[in-house]
């Protein structure tokens, strides 16, 4: 099988120091294993002959260059996000900031990937991040594709890669069976021991953040084609705030967002009506349009029809509470939690197929926060709460009379005050600036997103004394 890669001359680049985030899970239950220098199909795979000069710590020695496959249950191998083996040594995770981290001794290395297709209409792009600065850009340049070239020609020594799901979890699932390098995996650096959990929608996600609004790349489709996109090659998660806060901290990451979701109603009723406390235990959170017709009547054969068994290794429906899609909260324990949702809930939203909609309630809508924070304490006893404000809500718009930032404020005080009156100072107000977004649909920027993190970050490390 070709080894495939992509880089797209838009898209790469490289020089931009950038340093890691941490990863949230190890999953080291599972046993190492070397594939003893093959590639899956025996070919051999990428590297050279073994020997080569030594360099980036070796210690003087020589390095082995010659191929070695390991797969994704290696412990070695470290992850990020809601990850799940839906077959043996085959790992599948939608969560936007998903990242696979290893450490190697060698001079290049290839992914097995497989990317969902969803609806034969997107696909997902990885930031690769070498030795602490950002590389490029990549996807998985067909669906069956499992071989994808990350980086070669690297000068014989010790390397730190990463992985980094750009796209929400709406784009799309990612499989992942492991890693062929040219050289050795050898033990990975110490994680943070300082855990971040963000929650939220297209702005926690990234949406759009590295294209202007308004121009063509925010129309493109994740083929680069200008029909039916909506600039799904620059969203970003590694570019967003709460990543941005992430590596201020120098903190572990875990995002869990999805474009229009909300707290109590989504922007849209079209299809599924499911808010962020219904999923938030769910390994897959993303939308499921079972109830609509996925883009030309295609599910990308992954089971997405719900219900029954069927795609992706007969794993039945990701969207519904089998037990099996269930996300384990004590593999993941913040010690922060930033909550960033109420701008679906507030604003006018997709108002078909049922009309205008009235205005979201106040107390209804605290009411729900103080539920879902009463859930997140549950899962995280000694975690704070921050309830950020949306930066994209505004007063006066599209009616002057309009109230849907001061509103969504409102509600966020109360619901500090709630636990201030039991004495419970962890819940916390975080007032956000109202931005005019430059990004993609006018979500925030990545240069706006800077400006948020760095806001974020100081908030939390002011109260938990970081």
């Amino acid at each position: 099988m070709a080894r495939l890669g992509f880089h797209h001359p838009r898209l790469v680049t490289t020089g931009r120091t950038l340093p890691l985030l941490g990863v949230a899970v190890v999953l080291t239950a599972f046993s190492a294993c070397n594939g003893g220098g093959t590639d899956a199909d025996g070919s051999g795979g990428m590297g050279g002959s073994s020997g080569g000069s030594d360099s980036g710590g070796s210690g003087g020695t020589t390095i082995d260059t010659s191929p070695h496959t390991y797969a994704a249950t290696d412990e070695r191998i470290q992850y990020v996000g809601r990850f799940d083996a839906i077959e043996p040594e085959r790992l599948v995770y939608s969560a936007p900031l998903s990242q696979i981290t290893i450490r190697f001794r060698g001079t290049g290395v290839t992914a097995l990937l497989e990317d969902e297709y969803r609806y034969n209409q997107r696909r997902n792009f990885y930031d690769v991040v070498l030795d602490g600065e950002l590389h490029s850009k990549l996807h998985v340049p067909e669906r069956l594709a499992t071989e994808v070239l990350v980086v070669e020609g690297l000068s014989p020594g010790d390397h730190d890669l990463t992985l980094i799901k750009r796209n929400e979890a709406d784009n799309g699932k990612g499989m992942f069976s492991g890693f062929t390098v040219a050289g050795t995996l050898i033990d990975p650096a110490p994680l943070p021991e300082r855990k971040l959990a963000f929650i939220g929608d297209s702005i926690t996600a990234g949406s759009g953040a590295e294209a202007d609004d308004g121009t063509d790349q925010c129309t493109e489709n994740a083929f680069f084609e200008q029909e039916n996109g909506w600039g799904q090659p620059y969203h970003n998660a590694n570019a967003s705030y709460a990543a941005v806060a992430g590596r201020l901290l120098e903190a572990q990451v875990h995002i869990t967002a999805v474009s229009g979701i909300g707290l109590l109603r989504n922007y849209t009723s079209v299809y599924d009506v499911r808010t962020m406390p219904q999923v938030y235990d769910l390994i897959f959170v993303e939308r499921d349009r079972s109830g609509a017709n996925p883009p030309n009547g295609d599910d990308g054969g992954y089971g997405l029809g719900g219900g029954g068994e069927g795609g992706m290794g007969g794993a039945g429906s990701y969207f519904d509470t089998d037990p099996r899609w269930i996300w384990d909260t004590e593999r993941f324990v913040p010690d922060a939690v930033v909550v960033a949702l109420g701008t679906n809930d507030f604003s006018p939203g997709d108002t078909l197929p049922l009309g205008s909609r009235p205005n979201m309630d106040v107390d209804a809508w605290t009411d729900a926060y103080v539920r879902f924070v009463d859930r997140l304490k549950g899962y995280y006893p000694s975690a704070h709460v921050f309830a950020l404000q949306s930066p994209m809500l505004g007063d006066g718009w599209p009616d002057s009379e309009d109230t849907f930032r001061s509103d969504q404020w409102a509600g966020i005080q109360a619901v500090v005050s709630h636990y201030a009156d039991l004495g419970d100072d962890t819940v916390h107000a975080l007032p956000g600036e109202k931005f005019a977004g430059s990004g993609c649909g006018t979500h925030p920027s990545s240069a706006q997103h800077a400006e948020i993190g760095e806001a974020v970050a100081t908030a939390i490390r002011g109260a938990l004394g970081w």
